[in-house]
């Protein structure tokens, strides 16, 4: 089953959140409060990005897959975004891979997992 067919109703544990947990991107894209907690699938080479006072809560998480293409995560207008490879920018390595972001601080972001520079 592709990622991207994946719904709450296939997965129990998932089901148990009460929401749908993954979303599927198909283009440049903000991140948005509802993207907490959230699987992102990006299906392509697209560039996601932290924008200025997008700070949900230390702690809050959004995960994400490169299904196809280097995924590149950037912020701009306010909270920095740090990572082992790079600071403000990085990407995520393409075909399957994984990444984490975490809000480390109030201002500040951290990325980890399958990251290139």
């Amino acid at each position: 089953m592709s990622l991207s067919k994946v719904k709450t109703r296939d997965y129990p544990p998932f089901k148990k959140l009460g929401r749908n947990v993954i979303k599927n991107i198909n283009a440049n894209y903000t991140f948005s409060a509802e993207d907490v907690g959230k699987i992102l699938v990006v299906n392509g080479a697209y560039t996601l990005t932290i924008g200025a006072g997008f700070l949900p809560g230390v702690g809050c998480q959004i995960d994400i897959i490169a299904q196809g293409g280097v995924v590149v995560v950037t912020s701009v207008g306010g909270p920095t975004l740090n990572s082992s490879v790079a600071t403000t920018t990085f990407s995520i390595s393409p075909q399957f891979g994984v990444a984490s972001l975490i809000q480390s601080t109030e201002t500040s972001w951290l990325g980890t997992g399958n990251l290139i520079p």
